[in-house]
């Protein structure tokens, strides 16, 4: 087990394996009033953070993805970016509105985004991009909105997750307004068409996680799991914490037979996929945590905290 103290004071509200020795983390760092989000980029087998080599991504969305040797991610300048490392080219793409979650399709050649201006009677959605390695050019996609109620009391509408599915065709979002329960929405890559909607308990933004085979997505929200398969959205399971902690981030295991969840405390819990038990919890002495993900082979996992530290270990499974 190592830690990497990435930031004090901050939330890592954010972590993923950017390759099999590399995490990228979100800090959300507090001051004062004010709330500041950065992306960096750490090696586990070193504990250094690595010079950041992207200064035209910024930190929304959760940094940048992969698609074959090109990053993509969210521009400082409004937009989309993809870059080659390699070659140190750049290619920016301007979007009508600033994304504010984004994904790729499992081939890397869509980029779907959501953005939530929240204000009354504001024009909310999402959109898509797609993406052609071979002439390093962004081509048209779709692009749906979603207005606000004029008459809701606290009308902001925000969406938290945003995951493709493994079958390239869908792709899966939590969606809500403040003043009502979040939904759990199916949506079309090609139009961006409502295929399927779940409700989901309590008031509380949820934290998404889809299973490696795309068979059943699970909603972490307040103190529940929510199972449902990716079919219609019918739901599977219900699982309630343990103790009396809100879940605070899930993420699959590669082999799909765990799910790892954080919550308000100071526990990775595993949970077995099969008869959605515990199997394994995991503690440390580094705060209240906040995010978890696998490295792409099942080896390593990777836990976020309030304290600005980053818990990385060996999975025995």
């Amino acid at each position: 087990m190592i830690v990497l103290n990435v930031a004090k004071k901050a939330d890592i509200t954010s972590v993923s394996f950017f390759s099999a020795t590399q995490v990228l983390l979100t800090a959300v760092t507090k001051e004062l009033r004010r709330h500041r989000s950065s992306r960096s980029l750490w090696d586990v087998t070193t504990t250094t953070r690595v010079p950041p080599a992207i200064p035209t991504f910024s930190a929304h969305g959760f940094g940048e993805l992969r698609s074959g040797d090109w990053r993509i991610g969210v521009s400082t300048t409004a937009g989309l970016a993809a870059h080659h490392p390699a070659t140190g080219r750049t290619v920016v793409e301007p979007t009508e509105s600033k994304p504010t979650r984004i994904t790729l399709t499992p081939d890397g050649r869509t980029v779907l985004f959501c953005w939530s201006v929240g204000e009354r009677t504001s024009e909310n959605g999402f959109a898509s991009r797609t993406w052609s390695p071979e002439s390093e050019t962004f081509g048209a996609g779709f692009r749906v909105t979603t207005i606000v109620p004029a008459e809701n009391a606290m009308p902001m509408y925000q969406c938290d997750a945003l995951i493709a599915l493994p079958d390239k065709n869908r792709f899966v979002a939590t969606e809500w307004y403040w003043d009502f329960s979040p939904q759990l929405v199916i949506r079309s890559v090609s139009t961006g068409e409502v295929l399927a909607v779940a409700e989901i308990a309590g008031r509380e933004a949820p934290s998404l996680a889809v299973a490696p085979d795309g068979a059943r997505v699970v909603v972490a929200v307040l103190k529940s799991l929510y199972v449902f398969s990716t079919d219609d959205l019918t739901p599977q399971q219900h699982v309630k914490n343990d103790g009396r902690k809100h879940f605070t981030g899930i993420a699959f295991h590669p082999s799909g037979r765990y799910l790892a969840a954080t919550s308000n405390d100071q526990t990775v819990k595993l949970y077995d996929t099969t008869t959605w038990t515990v199997a394994k919890t995991y503690t440390w002495d580094v705060g209240r945590m906040r995010s978890v993900a696998f490295s792409p082979d099942g080896t390593l996992a990777a836990a976020g905290s309030d304290t600005g530290k980053v818990v990385v270990w060996d999975v025995d499974l």
